[in-house]
């Protein structure tokens, strides 16, 4: 049946105004297809509230005979499925409040424990579940339930809210999001993806075995105001349920557990952005089907889970790729949205594939599984928008099927380095150096870069202790490894100013020389690019440092290249400064020193001598 709710409920609607009998075949049958599209979310929602089965049953027979009783009131825009959500959620309020006096209540805390034997997450989120969603605006809740309870694709959520799929998408994220953090501020913390993984599958489940061939029937008799006696005496015998079969209590337990909380982080230059990986296909095709949630052991009759998407959202490599788009273009918000969509689904088995980091890559080269190319380019994402501690949660997750993967490591030490976990970022740095097996197959660069940048980052944290010994060991091996010295050589700037600091002044004058150098070879060069100005420049200035610009030598080096950058008016200031400095000792050095200056002041460089 392909007829919209509000279409079902206007057929249904046309028999009351005529006056016929609502049991009529096209009535019955348009109100029983509602009930069969959303009695397991309404039956759902009722059991997570009041944890008792015949309750539950209670709740919804109410809940579909309100929309009986109320269909003709109903506006012209109402999206049926948020309509009963809020009707099921007073209704089993009322429920409550009205057998919380009764007794037994160790019956229900059995049955509750029943429900509750799912997964851990789910056994935290389940008793907040409601009360997060009824703490969403309108809007918000209706796009969850349609996106996740019911599994729309977004093209159906875009129409149902009245906008695009890429405004549903953003808005179904944002949704999801402030749920996170709904449970998060109650001691349950849990990923975005993995919020949207345990709802799906968990939030929805199927109602009792012929409680919708009760329901359609009560509620259709009960939608009408003048009835025969006949008539009355069967609305009567439906009505009596177990409430008024069985006394029963009821005790609402809400068991807060703590979710699982992860931690993470990012060095923007410890790896290229995963928006310029490429996907290498396994060979097999991929299935379009829709992510359904996990259906209880009963299944009712006559009914079946929400209806099959018309047509089919967008899969879950479609959405990894769009996400990496939008990441390139910075459009952080829609990446983020399009690969958490992307991860929801291939969390489930649904559209993976395989994938290597490397362009072209080899048939040498590991191949990954598409769960790493998303949680990467997500913790990428992250990462960007300086959220750091969920960067390094996708990093920890990858890392589960990954463990050995070079850049997940490096990137994830780099983010508990901008959360302050520096202990933490030692001991990531500490397993990549100290592993073997550490996987470096898929970068481009050699490995023995990427280790010396490991060495240097490690450093860094013991540098900012002020262990310095400590750091310029691994300065030391960092140099070993990589001669360069990193971006302006700042590895030697490093090196020496621990050494200076720990009264190694000869060791740090060997340091700020070497630097001063090879910043002078590009001054006096005849051929001089451009393009090793900046690089000549740092150098300059990091050798100068050292001696926190107290040394003739180095400010005139510094002077010098810059002369030969263009910079006349601070090449002349670093050579008047140079020559403030000279000691007794080196007095014979003042004439040249003032020809130097003398050229800059003219607006010459220095040449070869």
């Amino acid at each position: 049946m392909s007829d919209t709710d509000l279409e079902l409920l206007a057929r249904y609607i046309r028999q009351h105004s005529s006056r016929r009998n609502p049991m009529e075949a096209d009535a019955q049958d348009a109100f029983a297809e509602i009930v069969r599209r959303h009695l397991d979310l309404v039956y759902s929602a009722a059991l997570r509230q009041i944890r008792s089965p015949q309750l539950a049953e209670e709740v919804a027979q109410s809940v579909f005979t309100d929309l009986a009783h109320n269909a003709n009131r109903l506006a012209p825009d109402t999206v049926l499925t948020a309509w009963l959500y809020q009707v099921t959620r007073r209704t089993a309020i009322d429920v409550v409040r009205r057998e919380s006096r009764r007794q037994l209540r160790e019956q229900i805390a059995t049955e509750m424990n029943v429900i509750n034997a799912t997964s851990d997450d789910w056994a935290h989120i389940e008793p907040l579940l409601d009360e997060a969603m009824h703490a969403l605006d309108d809007t918000d809740r209706t796009a969850v339930l349609l996106r996740y309870f019911e599994n729309k694709s977004l093209r159906e959520v875009g129409q149902a809210l009245g906008t695009s799929d890429d405004a549903a998408q953003k808005r179904v994220s944002r949704a999801v999001e402030r749920l996170r953090e709904f449970f998060a501020k109650r001691g349950v913390t849990i990923g975005a993806s993995g919020l949207v993984v345990v709802i799906s599958a968990n939030a929805v489940q199927a109602a009792p075995v012929g409680l919708a061939a009760t329901i359609s029937t009560a509620a259709a008799l009960a939608g009408i105001t003048v009835v025969t006696s006949a008539t009355a005496t069967a609305v009567k015998a439906i009505a009596m349920t177990t409430l008024h079969k069985a006394i029963i209590g009821t005790a609402v337990i809400v068991a807060v557990g703590l979710g699982i909380y992860f931690h993470k982080s990012r060095q923007p230059s410890a790896t290229p952005s995963a928006a310029a990986i490429p996907i290498v296909d396994n060979g097999t095709t991929e299935t379009l089907r829709a992510a359904t949630p996990e259906a209880a052991p009963i299944q009712l009759a006559g009914s079946t889970t929400s209806a099959v998407d018309t047509q089919p959202s967008l899969t879950a490599r479609e959405l990894y790729e769009r996400g990496l788009v939008h990441e390139r273009e910075k459009r952080y918000d829609e990446a983020l949205a399009d690969l958490t969509e992307s991860l929801a689904l291939l969390e489930q088995g649904i559209g993976r594939w395989q994938w290597s980091p490397t362009p072209g890559a080899p048939p040498k080269v590991h191949l990954f599984d598409s769960l790493v190319a998303a949680y990467f380019s997500r913790s990428s994402v992250f990462s960007h928008k300086k959220d750091y501690a969920s960067a390094v949660a996708d990093l920890t997750r990858l890392l589960e099927f990954e463990p050995k993967y070079y850049s997940a490591r490096g990137n994830r030490a780099n983010y508990f380095r901008y959360l302050g976990q520096v202990d933490a970022a030692i001991a990531e740095y500490s397993a990549i150096l100290e592993d073997p097996d550490i996987d470096f197959s898929s970068n481009s660069e050699l490995k023995e870069k990427l280790l010396a940048r490991t060495y240097e980052y490690r450093g860094e944290i013991y540098h900012d202790r002020k262990d310095y010994d400590q750091a310029a060991a691994d300065y030391t091996e960092s140099l070993r490894l990589d001669p360069s010295g990193g971006s302006g050589m700042i590895v030697y700037w490093r090196r020496g100013l621990c050494y200076r600091a720990s009264q190694q002044i000869d060791q740090a004058l060997e340091d700020a020389n070497h630097l001063s150098q090879w910043a002078l070879q590009w001054a006096i060069a005849d051929d001089s690019k451009d393009s090793g100005r900046d690089r000549a420049l740092t150098a300059a200035r990091f050798g100068s440092e050292i001696f926190s610009h107290q040394q003739p030598y180095q400010l005139e080096v510094l002077a010098a290249v810059k002369a030969k950058a263009g910079d006349f008016t601070q090449a002349v200031r670093e050579q008047e400064r140079a020559m403030k400095l000279l000691a007794p000792a080196t007095e014979d050095q003042r004439p040249a020193m003032q020809a130097r200056l003398d050229l800059y002041k003219a607006g010459k460089p220095l040449g070869r001598e």
